[in-house]
């Protein structure tokens, strides 16, 4: 991480240990809600769905939906995509405040680079 301070949304500066900080909190509930819907995605594609009354309740076996923690940190999914390219995108950008055509455009980078990336392994593999 950079030692320079962020500045926040009204224009306040933000120290780096306290950036840093609320950095790795984001990073942590972006993992654990990815760590828990894992248990449910896809479960119930019809009603009736999953609710706040579900939640401590037995699903999926003897277990109760309930937050799911001690996962790997810097394994990602298609979740968590979108937060990588954003980030880099602010890198890249030199701000935060992306418009939709940078996200759009970052996005459709990154996605063409995965897909281009997937048919050299196809290649190889043949």
């Amino acid at each position: 991480m950079s030692a320079t301070p962020a500045f926040g949304q009204d224009g306040r500066v933000v120290p780096s240990a306290d950036y840093q900080q609320r950095l790795k909190g984001f990073w942590l509930g972006q993992c654990i809600a990815n760590w828990t819907v894992l248990r449910t995605e896809g479960a119930r594609q019809t009603a009736p769905f999953l609710t706040d009354a579900d939640w401590g309740q037995p699903f999926g076996g003897p277990f109760p939906l309930d937050f799911v923690t001690g996962g790997n940190p810097w394994h990602a999914d298609d979740d968590t995509d979108i937060e990588y390219v954003y980030l880099h995108e602010m890198d890249q950008a030199g701000h935060a405040a992306l418009s939709p055509d940078e996200i759009r455009n970052a996005w459709l980078a990154h996605i063409q680079g995965h897909i281009r990336h997937l048919f050299r392994i196809e290649r190889r593999g043949r």
